[in-house]
């Protein structure tokens, strides 16, 4: 493991707990690293929350 800056660090920690808080706000989800560019993005909730409950007379 290399050494990383502190702006990589914070960085890292920021886009870290932001996508941390999408996922609790979505009840969960799915999350795509790309190691390669060096992001972490949210991709939504996962498709059990995204249905809408059947409606019931």
């Amino acid at each position: 493991m290399r050494e990383r800056s502190l702006g990589e660090w914070q960085r890292a920690i920021l886009v870290g707990f932001e996508v941390w808080r999408q996922v609790l706000s979505a009840g969960g989800g799915k999350i795509l690293v790309d190691q390669d560019a060096k992001s972490l993005t949210f991709l939504g909730p996962p498709k059990s929350a995204r249905r809408k409950p059947a409606h019931k007379p």
